[in-house]
């Protein structure tokens, strides 16, 4: 760690990710990766989905040094800044396992690939009968239920990342600007924070339907 930049007491008080030096953009890429494993396990962060999640952690970095630049008075009223980027995070990581558990179900599997069972079956010759039917109609059935509940999530997956984005843009506002906007910088935290909450609603639904 000394070798990368960071000071004794930067160590010693465990500061030094906020500090200067963790703003080097090899090392920001390594605390970032760091993170992101402490979010999810390693196949989902190598998944479709990590990228996402990686975006989503380096938003959430550049919140936190954005606003530790800010001066003290500035702080203490953009307070929920930092705790709000924290949730929404989680909530991203959380919706990515959830989707990538989704893709890990449904595999190869869709309606096509039903139909497409069903019209080889058709062109061998073979009748349908009720019970093999009755069997497709359930497969039918699941999968499209599957995709329904992904789509939700990478709805809600979207809603999220832009909320980060946006409380992000508007930090940088603030410190670039030098002042706060006339809403006292509450208007991008306070729809962050309902993003927020929604997602933990939608979610503790995800895990009830997972354990049905």
């Amino acid at each position: 760690m000394r070798r990368m930049g960071f000071g004794w007491k930067e160590l010693l008080t465990g500061t030094w990710r906020d500090g200067e030096a963790a703003r080097l953009p090899d090392v920001q890429r390594r605390l970032r990766d760091e993170l992101v494993l402490e979010l999810a396990p390693l196949d989902v962060v190598s998944g479709r989905h990590g990228d996402r999640l990686r975006t989503a952690a380096d938003d959430r970095m550049a919140i936190r040094q954005q606003w530790l630049r800010l001066d003290d008075d500035t702080r203490a009223r953009l307070a929920d800044v930092p705790v709000t980027a924290d949730e929404l995070l989680a909530r991203i990581a959380q919706l990515a396992q959830s989707l990538h558990a989704i893709d890990r179900d449904i595999g190869e599997a869709g309606t096509g690939e039903i139909e497409r069972r069903a019209a080889e079956l058709r062109a061998r010759g073979q009748q349908l009968d009720e019970q093999t039917l009755a069997l497709l109609d359930r497969q039918r059935s699941a999968l499209a239920e599957f995709e329904a509940r992904r789509g939700t999530l990478l709805s809600q997956l979207d809603r999220a990342a832009l909320a980060l984005q946006n409380l992000r843009l508007d930090v940088l506002r603030v410190r670039s600007v030098g002042q706060l906007p006339g809403d006292g910088g509450s208007h991008a935290t306070e729809q962050a924070r309902a993003v927020s909450r929604d997602l933990a609603y939608l979610l503790d639904g995800v895990r009830e339907a997972e354990r049905l």
